[in-house]
């Protein structure tokens, strides 16, 4: 125990012997606050109490500590006398530990909202697959997978066809625009691991832009084409793709070469679904996505 009557220096004490430290100075200040008398060594245990504070264990937790031992320690000043009502818990590292994970908790939580705060939804609908490639001895079981950042979905096997016609709706759930949706054909194989047929992927801003267009301007006939999109290196196109206001929806229709085989496309349609409104535009009202 230091000496009072000392001159009080600034202790070279480890983190958790200030934290032992503080914890006496305000279990004397709290006798003195009881019995409402001022007593001789009140100054020199505020100054002690306001030297510890200011410690270098201390300053490194750039006192969030701090504030988190004067909640659960549940003491106030009132013109210089401190009342405390609860002994404070000594600051541990399990303590510590246990509110880091805590912390961490709370962010993930947060970050999972932010993931899936849903744009609205793209009905994928995978039409046919033209002049597929060979995987078995004179033909294919060729099946498609959609791939868009943890989401997966696939269609059903198509026995023994280079041309099949899956007609089948796939939807994914858009909650990053920016993420590309892959495509890949596989050959199904019973007893070996299935074959590679190629694969290709395109990204939906353009079709977004469209909406946004579309919500604009409204009131547009059927069949009016709001945005073309013509075939490059940059992306899998076969050909021109369009964009098409169709029975009051916008549609686009697109032609995908696969890539890293000998030959093979696969026809799509995209449709999209407006679940959040976030795509939707009121007067003066700008979007963004």
């Amino acid at each position: 125990v230091l000496n009072l009557k000392t001159k009080i220096r600034k202790p070279k004490l480890s983190e958790r012997s200030c934290w032992v430290r503080i914890i006496w100075v305000l279990d004397e200040l709290g006798e003195i606050s009881r019995k409402k008398k001022k007593h001789k060594t009140y100054s020199l245990l505020l100054t002690e109490f306001e030297v510890l504070i200011k410690s270098e264990p201390l300053q490194r937790l750039q006192y969030q500590s701090i504030t988190k031992f004067s909640d659960t320690s549940k003491f106030s000043f009132k013109s210089k006398f401190l009342h405390l009502t609860k002994r404070p818990k000594p600051f541990t590292r399990k303590a510590n530990k246990k509110e880091r994970e805590i912390e961490r908790k709370i962010e993930r939580k947060k970050e999972k909202k932010r993931k899936w705060r849903i744009l609205g939804l793209l009905r994928l609908h995978v039409i046919r697959g033209v002049n597929l490639a060979i995987r078995d001895s004179s033909s294919s079981d060729p099946y498609v997978i959609v791939l868009m950042g943890k989401q997966k979905l696939r269609t059903r096997v198509m026995k023994k066809n280079l041309n099949p016609e899956w007609n089948e709706d796939l939807t994914l759930s858009i909650t990053d625009p920016i993420l590309p949706i892959k495509i890949m054909v596989y050959d199904r194989d019973w007893f070996s691991r299935d074959d590679k047929m190629g694969d290709a992927f395109f990204h939906i801003d353009p079709f977004l832009e469209a909406i946004r267009i579309q919500n604009q301007l409204g009131g547009l006939p059927d069949g009016t084409v709001i945005m073309k999109i013509q075939a490059s290196r940059q992306n899998c196109l076969s050909e021109e793709s369009k964009i098409v206001w169709h029975k009051g929806k916008v549609v686009q229709n697109m032609f995908l070469k696969l890539q890293n085989v000998e030959r093979g496309e696969v026809e799509l349609q995209l449709e999209w679904i407006d679940v959040s409104g976030l795509l939707s535009i009121k007067e003066n009202e700008d979007v963004a996505y």
